[in-house]
């Protein structure tokens, strides 16, 4: 594994969740989840097995596409994942506009996205954490949207209790056939943009994923859409 160079940069891409198999499954670890799918794309495998580094972080660096991308899962909890990003981003020598971090929105109904390269107000921790450690705010974000728990008659529900235990429940089995064959699958070429060629060519991507996954959910078992 090289370090970073100027002439050729090294990409990190890295999701945010919990470690542990208890969340795995759990909405909040959608970054978590993203990260292993895009390895298993990349590699062509079905399990990729991460290195362990310093217990602040798993990762693994990949070729893709003749560029080296370190694809990263924060060891540090939620709440502390700035503490994991920083210290990869540190150990390999990668600026921040080279870093793209993935992770769960309960703003964003399940399945749509966005791109930022500068603060947002949020009440995502992690992100917070993240924010916090980087000394340069434009390092991009995205966001993959999980939608609100509702009631039994379809009422969204707004309180922290209920958006708490949602974030920490497990995806639904139509919601993680869709995660993997439809909303990773789209967002996988907002990834393949960022790598190419920075932010811009991700945001390029951005609308046409987002166009599909709407497209093919709205086609599927029953879950909503909105504009």
């Amino acid at each position: 594994m090289n370090k970073s160079d100027n002439n050729n940069p090294m990409i990190l891409v890295a999701g945010l969740g919990n470690p542990g198999e208890n969340f795995y499954k759990h909405r909040h670890n959608l970054g978590f989840q993203f990260v292993d799918y895009i390895a298993r794309r990349v590699t062509g495998s079905k399990k990729v097995n991460f290195i362990t580094k310093k217990k602040k972080a798993d990762f693994i660096t990949l070729d893709f596409e003749g560029k080296e991308v370190t694809l990263v899962k924060p060891l540090t909890f939620m709440n502390n994942s700035g503490e994991g990003i920083l210290f990869m981003a540190a150990f390999l020598k990668i600026h921040e506009e080279n870093i793209i971090v993935v992770y769960d929105d309960t703003d964003l109904e399940f399945g749509d996205l966005r791109l930022r390269h500068s603060k947002n107000e949020t009440n995502h921790n992690g992100i917070i954490s993240v924010e916090k450690l980087l000394k340069k705010e434009n390092f991009t974000r995205l966001r993959i949207g999980i939608g609100k728990p509702k009631d039994p008659n379809g009422k969204i529900l707004t309180d922290s209790a209920s958006i708490q235990e949602y974030v920490l429940s497990d995806f639904s089995l139509v919601e993680e056939y869709q995660l993997e064959n439809i909303i990773f699958n789209y967002t996988f070429n907002v990834i393949k943009g960022f790598i190419k060629g920075g932010y811009d060519s991700a945001y390029e991507e951005l609308d046409k994923a987002r166009i599909k996954i709407k497209d093919e959910i709205s086609r599927g078992p029953s879950i909503s859409f909105s504009e």
